[in-house]
């Protein structure tokens, strides 16, 4: 279930307010099955702020990257995939850097790549069944230009000014 992507929303600042403390509650009662870093970076003051440097609203699509590499801790010939996703902030004097790691499923949807991503609209985090991280992200232009889905282990996040 989704609680502040677009589709769960009308657009008024009061029901954002409403939809967002319905968010936070979820958060909470989820709290022990959420992967460490994500939970932080969810339920921080300044994450979801459209006036905050660190947070991804309205930010740019810099570079996204998938890495896959070998599995050390088994005796398999297995493989792990991690994504790496830099954004340039809103002010556009940041880099906000996702690293998911031991990702096991995603979906990176562009509706029209003629207008490129746009801007990181809304998103949210979820926890799957199997405790792992969900992060669905929407883009926005004009109209939507896409949407993402990274299921990971865990995310990071870090924060760089721009030089």
């Amino acid at each position: 279930m989704a609680y502040i992507l677009s589709e769960n929303r009308t657009g008024s600042s009061q029901e954002f307010d409403r939809a967002l403390a319905r968010y936070r509650e979820h958060l909470h009662a989820s709290r022990t099955r959420f992967p460490p870093s994500a939970y932080a970076i969810a339920t921080s003051d300044w994450y979801y702020s459209l006036s905050d440097p660190r947070s991804p609203h309205d930010a740019w699509l810099v570079e996204s990257r998938v890495i896959e590499r070998p599995r050390t801790d088994v005796g398999v010939e297995t493989r792990i995939v991690d994504i790496n996703v830099r954004l340039l902030n809103g002010s556009h004097d940041r880099y906000l850097d996702f690293f998911y790691s031991r990702v096991s499923s995603y979906t990176l949807e562009v509706f029209d790549a003629d207008l490129g991503h746009r801007d990181w609209r809304y998103d949210e985090f979820r926890v799957s069944d199997d405790d792992q991280v969900i992060h669905e992200i929407e883009w926005y232009g004009p109209r939507p230009t896409g949407r993402w889905i990274i299921v990971a282990s865990d995310i990071a996040l870090t924060h760089t000014p721009v030089s």
